[in-house]
């Protein structure tokens, strides 16, 4: 019994030796195939690494990005036009001591009519008409101011702000803010105020004679009396007559106004001061008026008629040889044909 005892357990050793035996095989062998897939996997990796990250596939993949961004510029153009407008880039300027300077100058209509244009020529571009006392905001005003036209806007730009339209002007139909409550009272009565804007400017530059300060009248009766109209001048172009008054000496000043024929711009042709209020109206070619005569003979060109109360009046006519202007006694109240 015993014998048999020992045998089974000898054979039970055995068994459990060759089944350890057994597993440890299979085990190395299955560390064996985990390492070798190991290693496949890392190879694998690693070409696929190279194809991912190499020079060529890079390039690639720049092109395939720059592609699909022109796609996305080509979608959305309208877009990126429409916001690179919407934020005010003001341009900085500064003066000799380093102070900043706004480049945008307020400035004030003082024509009558003036039109706002898309372009700085005289071409069928107007867009608006804008009329005395009308503000803008004119872009370098000062530098430009010797030019026929400025860039103007009706609002200020602003830095942020949405960038305003941008037009063009005839840079005599504006001055600044200071200067224009001068035009203001001086042109606000109608025959002043339909003056255009050079003409204005003539005037408030030769209002001064003989130390003697002159203004357009403030009275509205009286103003239709001092503005008249005439080729003066008979070179088929409209000249213009104004008289100044200055109150404190009750005297009149007369400015006789020409326009150029080769520039256009108008100029003094003629001025003289007066005793007294005078009045003026003007008559055409072939007006019947004394002339160096006591019989009243056509006029060769228009001319003026200057009037002191009821009975001091006289014809002036430019002489078309010397170019000098004359005065011409008129007898009688009426005489005249107008």
């Amino acid at each position: 019994m015993e014998e048999n005892k020992e045998i089974k357990t000898e054979e039970s050793t055995i068994s459990k030796k060759e089944i350890d035996k057994k597993t440890s095989s299979k085990a190395i062998i299955i560390n064996r195939w985990h390492l070798i897939l190991g290693l496949c996997f890392l190879v694998i990796l690693g070409l696929l690494g190279y194809i991912v990250f190499s020079p060529k596939a890079i390039e690639e993949v720049k092109i395939n990005d720059d592609k699909q961004n022109d796609k996305v510029l080509a979608v959305e153009p309208e877009k990126v036009k429409e916001d690179s407008v919407k934020v005010t880039k003001v341009e900085k300027k500064f003066d000799e001591y380093g102070e900043e300077i706004d480049p945008y100058t307020k400035a004030y209509i003082i024509a009558n009519s003036a039109y706002l244009r898309t372009s700085p020529d005289k071409s069928n571009n107007a867009v608006e008409t804008l009329h005395f006392g009308e503000v803008l905001y004119v872009k370098d005003f000062y530098e430009n101011r010797s030019g026929p036209y400025v860039e103007v806007y009706k609002t200020k730009p602003r830095e942020g702000d949405s960038y305003p339209s941008r037009y063009y002007i005839a840079t005599s139909t504006l001055v600044e803010e200071y200067s224009f409550d001068e035009f203001k009272k001086a042109f606000s009565l109608s025959p002043f105020s339909k003056l255009d804007s050079k003409t204005k400017k003539i005037i408030l530059d030769n209002d001064y004679y003989d130390q003697t300060r002159y203004k357009p009248t403030q009275n509205a009766d009286r103003a239709t009396q001092c503005v008249a109209y005439g080729d003066f001048d008979n070179d088929g172009l409209q000249d213009v007559a104004v008289i100044l008054d200055n109150t404190q000496r009750q005297s009149s000043y007369l400015l006789v106004i020409c326009t150029n024929k080769v520039t256009k711009e108008p100029y003094v042709a003629y001025s003289k001061d007066f005793n007294g209020y005078y009045r003026i109206n003007s008559f055409k070619k072939g007006a019947k008026i004394f002339k160096n005569s006591s019989n009243l003979v056509p006029s060769p060109i228009d001319g003026l008629i200057l009037q002191y109360g009821s009975y001091n009046k006289n014809a002036l006519l430019m002489d078309t040889n010397t170019k000098d202007y004359d005065l011409y006694p008129q007898y009688s109240y009426g005489d005249e044909e107008n």
